[in-house]
């Protein structure tokens, strides 16, 4: 399944692609990421922009939430609009596919926040709404199959001079000072818990608990975090007044 990403008419390298799963029932399932150019090709996914020579693999655990995927291996540059398409390649064992991703009916590359709409990596009768397109098989043809967006998130690298490079950093720099940090650990049955993803759904910025069960996060009054860790409930805050916060997760 490909979904459009539109960018200005700036040269960048892809730097890693994350999205969220809603529901896997697949059990581990092995997918490939592909990067397509548009083309004269009814505007829809076509010449691969991976020139590495090496496919761009993930294998999704059952229990993953938000996935993030490392692109800066492959080299990837795109200049303006493109595709981006995950692949189903393997499941590993003999279930019906299952999975279900968070897509957005926004077609804006600003928009941050994600409905819950899913679409269906296995579906055969995916919700019709704005930007969807499948095929079957490596050398079949794509078709529109729905009007919703993939809520993919990528981070890229603009490829700019040496000296706007830095222009551009010092400004990043000075941005994220202002930057509000909210902290707080997380906590089961009164003992603090290491390694539990935290994720902004507004920033899509992501950290983890230290070995102490403490966390911090850029966000901000109204941002929703999840905490997610293995063997635990998905947890949710959304984010008040308050700066530290401590969260109480659940098996």
């Amino acid at each position: 399944m490909a979904t459009k990403i539109d960018v200005n008419n700036q040269k960048r390298k892809l730097s890693s692609l994350e999205f969220e799963i809603l529901e896997n029932l697949s059990d581990s399932l092995l997918l490939r990421v592909n990067v397509y150019d548009i083309g004269n090709n009814n505007g829809g996914p076509n010449q691969n922009l991976n020139k590495s020579n090496k496919n761009i693999l993930y294998t999704l655990k059952k229990h993953e939430v938000i996935v993030k995927i490392d692109l800066e291996p492959f080299n990837i540059l795109v200049s303006n609009s493109f595709y981006i398409s995950l692949e189903l390649v393997k499941r590993y064992n003999k279930k019906p596919v299952g999975l279900v991703l968070a897509a957005t009916n926004k077609d804006d590359e600003h928009v941050k926040r994600t409905s819950k709409k899913p679409i269906g990596l296995g579906m055969t009768n995916p919700e019709k709404s704005k930007g969807t397109y499948r095929k079957y098989a490596s050398q079949g043809r794509w078709i529109k199959v729905s009007n919703i967006n993939m809520a993919f998130y990528l981070e890229t690298i603009q490829l700019v001079s040496q000296d706007k490079a830095r222009k551009i950093e010092d400004k990043e720099k000075r941005d994220h000072e202002k930057r509000r940090i909210v902290s707080g650990f997380t906590i089961f049955k009164g003992e603090v818990i290491p390694n539990v993803n935290i994720y902004n759904s507004r920033t899509k910025e992501t950290s983890v608990s230290d070995v102490n069960g403490k966390f911090q996060i850029h966000a901000k009054k109204y941002d929703v975090l999840f905490f997610t860790r293995q063997g635990y409930n998905k947890v949710s805050l959304t984010i008040g007044k308050e700066r530290a916060s401590n969260v109480l997760m659940q098996l």
